[in-house]
């Protein structure tokens, strides 16, 4: 027994130290090999951010297209908010289309045919009803007694009440067409023409020795019809003529029938036609200057829309140019970043 105590006494503590010794030979192996495998972990962490670094051909040639195709995208955006704008605005054009009826009350009070309206209802107040103006003063006299200003003042002059509602009647209905193509300036420019060619015609076919006068209020209005509605619509409204044209006509010549023994041709008395004819080649000399005007102002619309047709050709051509090198730039980038693709995978 003593023996054994011996022996186990001295073997323990032998076992003790081989135990440590091959616990810390473990932990240090342990510790190596944690130490390998982090070290590697490391490196591949510092492999694969190099390796990201680097450019992909693949993704610049995606990048690339993305930059050539934004200002595609862009315009289609730029469109469709512009749509988006044109329905919000159309809410706002109703509110104001309100203030434009407004408006244009208010403008219709500035055209010269109630200028002109207003001058007639005025001569006639001062003639017929205050008797403050003598009628023959201002009425288109033949022979003695003629006076240069009756060459305008005629024009103002009416028989009666039934004369200037008919006179106000025609120059309002054909005055607004001519004031809706030609302006005030062709308003004015048509009632004219017939006052002017009615008594200029009527003192070169009169002779010297007649006698009378004449109120040619009702020349002004045949020249606004002839003006704007016979020679504008003939072609286009031919029935719309010849229902309106002739009632002018024979109004205007009635006006004229106290004059019909002024002017004997082959014993046909035509005096009552003079002022009526001249009032039509009048207004048909004004229409001829409308058409003019007209057609110089088209040919220079023409030969400038032409050259905004021609500029606009050459910035889509310069547009299509630069547009097909972005997009041979663009295929030859991806066919290189193809190949190297290719190449990868082989």
């Amino acid at each position: 027994a003593l023996e054994f105590n011996t022996t186990m006494s001295a073997a323990i503590p032998t076992q003790i130290s081989q135990c440590s010794s091959s616990r810390a030979q473990s932990v240090h192996k342990t510790q190596h090999v944690c130490r390998h495998k982090l070290s590697c972990r490391r490196h591949s962490v510092v492999c694969n951010v190099k390796k990201n670094n680097q450019p992909d051909p693949v993704m610049k040639g995606l990048k690339e297209l993305a930059s050539f195709l934004a200002p595609t995208v862009a315009v289609i955006t730029g469109s469709v908010d512009d749509s988006a704008a044109s329905s919000s605005s159309s809410s706002s054009s109703k509110r104001s289309s309100a203030k434009a009826a407004a408006s244009a009350a208010s403008d219709d009070w500035r055209s010269p045919v109630y200028t002109i309206v207003a001058a007639n209802l005025a001569v006639y107040a001062l003639v017929h009803l205050l008797h403050l103006l003598p009628a023959g003063l201002l009425q288109l006299g033949l022979g003695k007694a003629f006076g240069w200003w009756q060459v305008l003042t005629s024009g103002l002059m009416t028989l009666g009440f039934e004369h200037l509602a008919e006179v106000t009647f025609f120059t309002y209905t054909f005055g607004r067409l001519v004031e809706r193509a030609h302006g005030a300036a062709g308003l004015w420019a048509a009632y004219l023409g017939g006052v002017l060619g009615a008594n200029a015609l009527a003192l070169w076919m009169f002779p010297a020795k007649a006698v009378g006068s004449a109120a040619v209020a009702s020349a002004g209005a045949l020249g606004l019809c002839v003006a704007g509605l016979v020679w504008p619509r003939a072609h286009r409204k031919p029935l719309e003529v010849a229902c309106l044209a002739p009632l002018v006509w024979m109004a205007c010549v009635a006006r004229f029938a106290g004059l019909g023994p002024a002017l004997v041709v082959d014993g046909v008395r035509v005096g009552h036609l003079v002022h009526a004819v001249g009032a039509v080649m009048g207004g048909s000399l004004v229409a001829g200057v409308f058409a003019l005007v007209d057609w110089v102002a088209a040919k220079a619309e023409a030969e400038r829309l032409e050259k905004e047709r021609q500029e606009a050709a050459a910035r889509r051509a310069e547009r299509g140019a630069a547009d097909g090198e972005a997009v041979a730039e663009v295929l030859g980038a991806a066919a290189k970043a193809a190949g190297q693709i290719a190449k990868k995978l082989l």
